[in-house]
């Protein structure tokens, strides 16, 4: 049985509503399953024998406390198959980004290409503020 990503780019869009600050989802994206990629993200899937001694920038850090509506909504979909529920901003992104570079002979060029488009999507939407984005994800089994 694979292991599949379910990702949501979300931008704190700076306005207080409902007695809360609001998260716009931006973007779900459609990362392919690629376990280089899962286990430098968030340790999942990790082998450190595809990994050329390459470890894992993150472990899972649970979904942020505030999340879009829509993310939230999609969560509750997947909730019970649900697992290594986890989020990470720019810099994390361009960190597995360099780390994947490091064993490239080995990885799907369709992930690389699709996280270097996820980074330049954020980086739009930060503008000078890179910590209001963040992409927002977990897996299932």
């Amino acid at each position: 049985m694979g292991c599949d990503i379910h990702a949501y780019i979300e931008c704190d869009a700076g306005q207080y509503r409902d007695g809360a600050w609001w998260t716009d989802q931006v973007a779900g994206v459609n990362i392919p399953r690629d376990y280089v990629l899962f286990g430098l993200m968030a340790n999942v899937r990790y082998h450190p024998e595809w990994m050329a001694g390459v470890g894992p920038v993150s472990q899972p850090r649970g979904l942020p406390e505030r999340l879009s509506y829509i993310t939230f909504y999609e969560y509750k979909e997947w909730e019970g198959d649900a697992h290594s529920e986890s989020w990470l901003g720019i810099s994390k992104l361009e960190e597995v980004l360099q780390r994947y570079e490091q064993i490239a002979p080995a990885v799907s060029i369709g992930a690389y290409r699709v996280l270097k488009a996820i980074i330049a999507m954020m980086d739009a939407l930060a503008g000078d503020e890179p910590e209001r984005v963040r992409l927002v994800f977990w897996f299932d089994n």
